[in-house]
């Protein structure tokens, strides 16, 4: 859409589904909330996932890692060849919304090598939280019955890390993220990594 997101919902924002079937509120043409984008799409499909089980656990582990992860993620994902950053204009806000919120580019790059180290020893409590498989990908799970919306919301972050050059995922960590992303048709950052 020109002019990006914002003629859209009526401010920037990422990400945003449109479509003449999606349900919007009054005066937006687009949903954008990624939680109720992935409600959503399971809606419409022809499979059920289940829903968030509310596992403490999920919670503190995405709370604990939270800010490791930001300062591996955000100076390179600004760097990947996707759409969300094809315009210099938004990679500036992007960067500018970080900055005005106390995000400092230059010091999570020169961390780089102790934000590595701790990544790992979230990756490592991350792998003792999966409870299950599921049978058609071979792919962990973090719930026995299979995919949930607990796994959409850690999936994701897992595979914004493989934008990040040096990182060492545990094999059950990089089965998790190389058959959940092939399940789901995206790929990884890994070959961009920097």
């Amino acid at each position: 859409v020109d002019g990006g997101t914002i003629p859209l919902m009526g401010k920037k924002m990422c990400p945003v589904l449109t479509g003449t079937q999606v349900p919007t509120l009054e005066g937006k043409l687009g949903m954008g909330e990624s939680m109720e984008i992935c409600s959503y799409g399971i809606s419409i499909g022809n499979k059920v996932v289940a829903p968030a089980t509310g596992r403490s656990d999920v919670s503190k582990w995405l709370d604990d890692c939270g800010s490791t992860r930001k300062a591996l993620e955000r100076v390179r994902l600004i760097r990947m060849p996707i759409s969300d950053f094809a315009d210099q204009r938004d990679i500036d806000y992007t960067k500018w919304t970080h900055m005005r919120m106390g995000f400092d580019y230059d010091q999570a790059e020169r961390d780089t090598d102790e934000l590595l180290a701790d990544m790992k020893v979230y990756f490592d409590q991350l792998s003792g939280l999966f409870r299950g498989e599921d049978q058609e990908s071979g792919m962990p799970t973090l719930n026995a019955w299979g995919v949930s919306i607990d796994d959409a919301m850690v999936l994701p972050i897992i595979r914004s890390l493989t934008c990040v050059r040096g990182i060492e995922m545990p094999t059950k960590i990089k089965k998790y993220v190389e058959k959940g992303c092939a399940k789901a048709g995206v790929s990884l950052f890994t070959q961009y990594a920097n």
